[in-house]
């Protein structure tokens, strides 16, 4: 089963994108905040890792900026409201794989999680 870190701030996002992410075969782990998600990793390897991008104490982009200064490779895929192309351009420039746009219906995170356990079934992202 494919090891899948699930960060963010609200309890209700991370119960309702980890609930999704069991149905597509993944084993969530849960963090709070980029600082909680680093101490997560040092414990244990994951496969991928679906992020928020607002925050509190360590955004979503400063906890990229962390992993990839660390030299990990873990694909990331961040949940943000910000749709402005320049940040979502500065998203992919620090090692983030891909972004799902908030609000989003429960069928298309569904859907982005099914793809993503499927490329990393075939292949090391």
């Amino acid at each position: 089963m494919k090891q899948l870190l699930v960060v963010d701030d609200m309890d209700v996002m991370r119960s309702v994108v980890s609930s999704i992410a069991r149905d597509c075969d993944f084993d969530v782990t849960q963090a709070s905040n980029g600082e909680q998600a680093l101490q997560a990793l040092a414990m244990r390897r994951f496969d991928a890792i679906l992020s928020d991008w607002n925050m509190p104490n360590m955004n979503g982009e400063e906890f990229v900026r962390e992993l990839r200064a660390r030299g990990a490779t873990t694909p990331v895929i961040m949940v943000t409201a910000e749709a402005d192309r320049a940040k979502i351009e500065t998203l992919m420039a620090i090692g983030v794989q891909g972004y799902i746009l908030k609000p989003f219906k429960p069928e298309a995170l569904r859907k982005a999680l099914q793809a993503l356990h499927q490329r990393l079934k075939r292949s090391r992202f």
